[in-house]
Order: C-alpha cells, then sequence, then structure tokens
C-alpha cells in the first residue's frame, strides 16, 4: 500500500486536494505531517512514497518554502497538479458578531487570501498564524476566550462543530491553490498537460535569461509560469523556475529542453505531469 503524505490534520486544504487525487481508491495510506519540510523529509527518508504540497494560490502568489525545498531534494518528481477551488469562512465555537472577534487563527495563507474582509469587518481582531488550518479548528476549542475565531474550510466546520459566521471571505471571489504531488517515481505519467524545470543561468550577464526563454519561443513552447527565488549563496544570485505546457516525452520539447542546458550552470528537470481540477 503506497503511503502518501500531506499537511495536516484531516480537514486541512492539502487533505481535502488528497482526496481529491485518490478519488475514492483505496490503495493509499493517508499520512498527516505538521509542515511542509517535513513533507519533503518523509519523502527523503523513505517515509511516504509521494506527499502533497501547495504551490501556489492564485491570489498571494507562490509557497515559496515549497519551491525551495523542491530546489534542495534531489531525485523528486511532480506527478501531478491538482488546482482546488478555495472557499475561506469564518468560524467559531459559537454565534457572535463579527465586530466582537478579538483573535483569529489560521494558516498563514488564508490569513493573507482575506485581509480585507479581516479589516472591513474584524476590525479589532488579532491574527495568529498557525500550521494548518485544522490545527487552528483544534486550538479554538482548547481556548477559553470566547470572542475568538479561525479561517478554515466549510467541511472543516462540519468535522469539528464549529459554525460559519461568514461564508466566502476570499479577497478575490476566483480563489484556488494549487497542489503538487511529487514522488521519487521518475518516471512520465501517461497524458501529461505539463513541465516544470529549475535553473541558473550560465552567467550572470545581460541577456542570460532572455536567450534560454527565447529557446521555448523559437520552439512553438507556451510558457505558464516564470518565477525567481533566491540562489541564497550571494545576495543578486537566483534560481529560476519555469513551467510549460507539454511533456518531456514529446520529440521538439526534449530538443528544446537538450538546447536550454547548454545555457544553465544548472539545470533539474522536476518533472512532467497531469492536471486535476476540482469541482467542489
Amino acid at each position: 500500500m503506497q503511503k502518501l503524505g500531506f499537511l495536516g490534520p484531516e480537514g486541512t486544504y492539502s487533505h481535502l486536494a488528497l482526496n481529491a487525487y485518490i478519488n475514492g481508491q483505496t490503495d493509499h495510506q493517508d499520512v498527516s505531517y505538521e509542515s511542509i519540510p517535513q513533507l519533503f523529509e518523509s519523502i527523503q527518508s523513505g517515509q511516504t512514497d509521494s506527499i502533497i504540497v501547495p504551490m501556489e494560490n492564485s491570489i498571494e502568489g507562490p509557497v515559496n518554502i515549497s519551491l525551495d525545498l523542491l530546489s534542495k531534494y534531489k531525485e523528486i518528481s511532480i506527478k501531478s497538479e491538482i488546482i482546488l477551488p478555495i472557499n475561506n469562512c469564518l468560524l467559531a465555537k459559537s454565534v457572535i458578531e463579527l465586530k466582537s472577534i478579538r483573535q483569529i487563527w489560521s494558516h498563514p495563507q488564508p490569513i493573507a487570501q482575506c485581509q480585507k474582509f479581516i479589516f472591513d469587518n474584524c476590525k479589532y481582531a488579532t491574527t495568529t498564524p498557525v500550521n494548518s488550518t485544522a490545527v487552528a479548528a483544534q486550538l479554538i476549542h482548547k481556548n477559553n476566550e470566547k470572542y475568538s475565531a479561525i479561517i478554515g474550510n466549510e467541511s472543516l466546520a462540519k468535522r469539528h462543530n464549529l459554525h460559519i459566521l461568514a461564508d466566502n471571505i476570499n479577497d478575490y471571489s476566483d480563489n484556488k491553490t494549487s497542489f503538487f504531488v511529487i514522488s521519487n517515481d521518475q518516471k512520465i505519467p501517461p497524458k501529461s498537460k505539463k513541465s516544470s524545470i529549475i535553473f541558473t543561468t550560465e552567467k550572470n550577464e545581460p541577456g542570460s535569461l532572455s536567450n534560454v526563454l527565447l529557446l521555448f519561443a523559437e520552439s512553438g513552447i507556451n510558457l505558464t509560469k516564470i518565477l525567481s527565488r533566491p540562489l541564497k549563496s550571494q545576495l543578486g544570485e537566483y534560481i529560476f523556475h519555469i513551467d510549460f505546457e507539454g511533456s518531456v516525452s514529446d520529440t521538439d520539447i526534449q530538443t528544446c529542453i537538450s538546447n536550454v542546458q547548454k545555457h544553465c550552470a544548472y539545470f533539474k528537470l522536476l518533472g512532467s505531469y497531469t492536471i486535476i481540477n476540482v469541482n467542489l
């Protein structure tokens, strides 16, 4: 039985993404971890066969710790991307007025996704980040403060017997988060629609990045994302993350990737993978 790690406890958005991925199959054992670094360490050490990791939110952008760890760990490959709609709710143990709330717990991402709502409706509330929305739900039951709330999903309310004070409190309505399913298996899944690479340019000089990007344009390959992260070895040095349409099993992409590597001091294929769009 395959062990599949996720950011827990049960009831988090990562847990919802996991359920969408396995789609009722029973050949997986779910394993909960408290942090994203623990997830990556679990697959490196062999405690899990695959992990589900949040990568990017349509409001707040990339999850930087996930990007950095993709660069750090070797011999891992992206198998699937899960795109999950995010409906943040304000939850509490009892029905209270929003203006009376003094404390809000949640994962940093949901807090950031709902800043305008919090400012407009909970002006006197202090926000406190915790490891996950499910941890926030556990904390609110342990806390005796009447005027506390958390940000989480509707299923979390049902799981922890919480009242929904406000629904769909995202600052922007079309709120989605992308999750990667990451494995040690290097095989390319059939019907892969998208690929990801990371690299550093051969020289830090004008045109070094554009020379790489031009190769994709000349090959007719559509880039869907370009990000940079500090290399962490020297100020002003960066590692680039690129997502593009297509699979490295395609001949034209193989040729392009081969040419790209000639311009890189470091290059790593993160994988070609399927895409799952979840409808909740």
